[in-house]
């Protein structure tokens, strides 16, 4: 197996993540998306320091010089619109992993991350969205209650109409308040009283 091709899969704090480095790119750089920066001894140390944290799905290595070599860490590989980031940089390699990311399947705002389930990601959902691909938001904190019991109180994002015409918007929500059957807290920004007319029968406020 040449080292290109070598697949790096640990079990560590941020779960079972395999990924796989595709052939490396002499005298190139990806420009405009380094999140981390390291001097390390060599190659094999990068792409490790890589593989540890699951938001790095590319590296750029400078040269070797007196013993130790610059690593920068990537939120981002060449595929799709990032190809124009590439750029010439002599004596640099550029090396990125397969990223099942690229199409980008998480839904609803979430953080794809490289490397982990059959999929060959997994999706870090947004807070009030639910599902593998984040494709569910509660319609109310009573249904974000039922989706995950656990959650506390807090502002969420819900989505009342689903498919529907409305935007998702967000809202706080008691989750402690009515037996813990998550309760939308309503407030307002008048202490006046305001005479509600015109709506006797029940109902006709719908």
């Amino acid at each position: 197996m040449r080292l290109q091709d070598k697949v790096y899969g640990f079990f560590t704090a941020f779960g079972n993540r395999i990924i796989t480095f595709k052939e490396p790119m002499p005298n190139k750089v990806l420009k405009g998306y380094v999140i981390g920066r390291e001097r390390v001894p060599n190659e094999g140390s990068c792409r490790v320091n890589c593989y540890l944290n699951p938001d790095y799905v590319s590296i750029n290595m400078g040269p070797l010089i007196e013993g130790e070599l610059t690593c920068e860490l990537n939120a981002a590989t060449s595929g799709n619109e990032y190809f124009s980031r590439l750029e010439y940089q002599k004596d640099h390699t550029y090396l990125e992993i397969e990223n099942s990311c690229n199409n980008r399947p998480c839904l609803n705002g979430g953080t794809c991350q490289a490397g982990f389930t059959k999929t060959g990601f997994r999706c870090q959902c947004s807070i009030g969205s639910f599902g593998k691909q984040c494709e569910t938001i509660a319609k109310s904190c009573s249904h974000l209650k039922e989706l995950k019991p656990g959650a506390e109180s807090g502002t969420y994002i819900i989505d009342p109409d689903g498919y529907g015409p409305q935007l998702p918007f967000n809202v706080t929500c008691n989750m402690t308040d009515k037996n813990g059957v998550g309760v939308t807290v309503i407030s307002h920004d008048s202490e006046n009283r305001t005479l509600v007319d015109g709506c006797d029968p029940a109902g006709c406020y719908s």
